[in-house]
C-alpha cells in the first residue's frame, strides 16, 4: 500500500471559517456604505444576503452559472433596493468585500490541531 506524502487541503471551511469570516466582512460593508439607509439593520441584511448569495453559490457548481455572474448577482441583489445596479458599482462593493476577507483570520475550531497532527507526517499545500 502506498503511503500518502503530500495533503492537498481546502482553505473554505476546512480551515478557514468562511461564514464567521464573510460576516464579519459584510457586517463592515453595511457600515462603511450606510446600507443601515435601506435595511433595518445588519441582521436584517444578513438574512437576505446569506441564503441569496448561497444559491448562486449552488447554482455555480452545479454549471447553472458562471463565475462572474455569481460575483455580480451576489451585491446586485442587495444593492437594488438601493437603486443601484450599475456592474461597475456592484463590482466595487464585491472587490472591497474581497479586500477585506483577505485580512480575516478566524479559524474553524480544531484547525490548528489538525494542522500539527498531520505535520510531522505530510507535506501540507493549501
Amino acid at each position: 500500500m502506498m503511503k500518502y506524502k503530500n495533503l492537498f487541503i481546502d482553505l473554505d471551511d476546512t480551515l478557514w471559517d468562511t461564514y464567521h469570516n464573510n460576516k464579519e466582512c459584510l457586517e463592515e460593508l453595511y457600515t462603511d456604505h450606510h446600507f443601515d439607509r435601506y435595511y433595518a439593520s445588519f441582521e436584517a441584511f444578513f438574512a437576505i444576503y446569506w441564503p441569496h448569495n448561497e444559491l448562486l453559490w449552488k447554482q455555480y457548481r452545479a454549471g447553472e452559472i458562471d463565475r462572474q455572474t455569481l460575483i455580480i448577482d451576489r451585491f446586485r441583489y442587495m444593492l437594488r433596493p438601493m437603486g443601484i445596479e450599475e456592474t461597475k458599482a456592484v463590482l466595487a462593493v464585491n472587490n472591497d468585500f474581497l479586500r477585506r476577507t483577505t485580512t480575516k483570520t478566524r479559524l474553524v475550531p480544531g484547525a490548528i490541531e489538525l494542522l500539527e497532527y498531520l505535520r510531522p507526517s505530510y507535506r501540507l499545500y493549501l
